[in-house]
């Protein structure tokens, strides 16, 4: 492991020690990761831990930047927006849904949309953690191995 990662690591721990004090210092680490994707969402939970919405328009900007294409920091940049979910995230994604200007790349406007799904999900788990909630995933099924059985 990277020391890069282990500063995230401590992001995301001083955000659960809500270490208010060191918010200038995690959102700088944040800007400096962008080309390190878990890093960089790391720091950027530690921040939403934080209660630092201050991240909002950095990360929108990240997302919104036609130079950046790299779907893994798209991906950490969405999340990482869904984590924060602050309102103030809903208009840049929304325009950037929009794009009438046709400048975002699809998987921008598509990693916007995910950000816009899970700002507004009620639930605090995934939609998905309830369907592999007691799963024997030992358990040898057809349906779940696509197997066709021969009587």
């Amino acid at each position: 492991m990277k020391v890069d990662e282990f500063r995230g690591f401590f992001a995301v721990g001083l955000g659960m020690l809500r270490a208010r004090q060191t918010a200038d210092a995690v959102q700088s680490f944040v800007k400096d990761m962008v080309r390190r994707p878990a890093a960089f969402q790391q720091g950027a939970i530690g921040l939403g831990l934080l209660g630092d919405k201050s991240v909002v328009p950095t990360l929108t900007a990240i997302l919104a930047d036609p130079q950046n294409k790299a779907f893994a920091v798209q991906s950490a940049v969405a999340d990482s927006l869904g984590y924060v979910g602050d309102y103030r995230a809903i208009a840049p994604l929304t325009e950037m849904v929009r794009d009438e200007k046709k400048e975002l790349t699809d998987t921008s406007r598509a990693f916007a949309v995910v950000a816009l799904g899970i700002i507004g999900d009620k639930d605090d788990v995934p939609w998905n953690a309830q369907i592999s909630s007691h799963f024997n995933y030992l358990g040898f099924v057809e349906t779940l191995l696509d197997l066709i059985w021969e009587t």
